[in-house]
């Protein structure tokens, strides 16, 4: 019970970092029956510009926060507290009461786990490719220019469509989609779907995001949901966000066994 559910743990965590720091995608389309032609990147400009633009969040270097993450395979709430400082440091703490302490560090080369039972691990194949995305602290930003490859769809390709939102999507490969929803009124994103293809057929994830709220001049969504599959449903509600924090290298150095 405890390797399994660790694991799921760990996927989830991956998955929420990755929205976190995802963010802010030619040709025009009308994606419902009320909303305006739109390109791509419009789109993109418009979300970055509510999120706080370029310059707010170039003024950061480190980042602190914490919350609670309901777990519901396990029936369990844990408290996490990820770090991350520029350009590609990234460290976070998972504590499960009954379970232990997960914990996954890079230092933007290499990248580890600590895991009960499991101990230390260095990552490798598409683990460590995920955790080097999770650790480019300006990825956000990065992306905001970077929208060649992403298209507009339209909300009734969804089911049930979402009501006065542009849909966006992008395939960078034959096995993976990835799908975003964004607000037409507030250029917030407010879903993310991705589809991966393998040995054992597709594989869905949709996450809800919401309660957006401004820290220090950037704009965070606050309250993250994982509803499908069923068997990795989890919320993450942050608690408190700091930035600029003096964070030494070494919190992001391989884990002690």
């Amino acid at each position: 019970m405890v390797v399994r559910a660790t694991c799921m743990i760990s996927m989830r965590i991956r998955a929420f970092c990755y929205f976190f720091l995802l963010a802010w995608g030619p040709g025009g389309f009308v994606a419902g029956a009320n909303l305006p032609e739109m390109s791509v990147e419009t789109l993109w400009a418009n979300h970055l510009e509510a999120i706080g633009g370029e310059r707010a969040a170039r003024r950061l270097t480190t980042r602190k926060y914490s919350g609670t993450i309901d777990i519901k395979s396990i029936r369990k709430k844990a408290k996490i507290t990820v770090v991350q400082k520029a350009p590609e440091k990234h460290g976070h703490r998972l504590q499960i009461p009954g379970l232990g302490i997960v914990e996954e560090r890079s230092d933007g080369k290499p990248a580890w786990s600590r895991k009960p039972i499991f101990g230390v691990k260095q990552k490798k194949g598409k683990d460590l490719i995920t955790a080097m995305e999770d650790a480019r602290f300006y990825r956000d930003i990065e992306r905001a220019t970077q929208f060649s490859d992403w298209k507009l769809l339209p909300a009734e390709s969804l089911e049930p469509a979402p009501p006065d939102s542009f849909v966006i999507s992008r395939s960078p490969s034959k096995k993976y989609t990835e799908t975003l929803v964004l607000n037409s009124q507030t250029s917030l994103i407010e879903s993310i779907t991705k589809i991966r293809k393998g040995f054992l057929g597709s594989q869905r994830q949709t996450m809800v995001v919401k309660d957006y709220r401004e820290i220090d001049g950037i704009v965070f969504p606050f309250d993250i949901a994982v509803v499908e599959p069923l068997s990795k449903a989890y919320r993450l509600v942050l608690t408190d966000m700091e930035h600029n924090l003096q964070v030494p290298d070494s919190l992001f150095e391989k884990p002690k066994k």
